[in-house]
């Protein structure tokens, strides 16, 4: 297990072959490769869900070095932070603001009752300390599992998107938001 491979840790790449955490903890890339290895089984569980990552750990490896994974318990969970306001992708219709979450992608072996939930509880946290407003994320319509899994959570649908496959041709997906802040135009009454 190499728990402090997430993002609480702040990971930066470091081309001397170490890996500093924000505290100056150091961890060879050696560590980087072992868990880059066990977040590249995890998503290689899913090559439907997956097929962009799918045997492509060079770019999971490039989520490492940014400090946008989180690997722990057995899940894997790769964010990104925007960095502008405007449309969350050409063909959706949802707005981000600068500042607001994006979870790329979640994915478990399932070898941890509940971890998935738990790792995300913790990313949500952290997105709420962080003040972000929004955190939003893109699933395939046909993805059945994650669908009910984030509707559970919380998430709102918020419009519909699309993706382009040479083999698949034209992927519906749904664009989920949940909104980490209270809406400003709502008053509490206390009775």
């Amino acid at each position: 297990m190499h728990k402090f491979i997430n993002f609480f840790n702040m990971l930066n790449f470091v081309k001397a072959g170490i890996i500093t955490d924000k505290y100056g903890n150091e961890f060879p890339t050696k560590e980087l490769e072992l868990a880059t290895d066990e977040a590249m089984n995890i998503i290689n569980m899913y090559p439907m869900i997956f097929p962009h990552l799918y045997k492509q750990g060079f770019k999971l490896r490039k989520y490492f070095e940014k400090g946008s994974v989180i690997l722990q318990d057995g899940v894997v969970l790769t964010f990104g932070r925007y960095k502008s306001n405007g449309r969350l992708s050409r063909n959706a219709t949802t707005y981000k603001k600068n500042g607001d979450f994006i979870l790329h992608q979640i994915a478990t072996n399932d070898t941890v009752k509940g971890a998935a939930k738990g790792v995300l509880d913790g990313f949500v946290e952290h997105c709420k300390s962080q003040h972000a407003e929004n955190l939003f994320l893109t699933v395939r319509e046909h993805n059945d599992e994650a669908v009910r899994f984030y509707n559970r959570y919380g998430f709102v649908k918020d419009s519909e998107i699309f993706w382009t496959s040479k083999k698949d041709g034209i992927i519906k997906g749904i664009v989920y938001r949940l909104r980490l802040v209270a809406d400003k135009n709502i008053e509490t009454v206390c009775i």
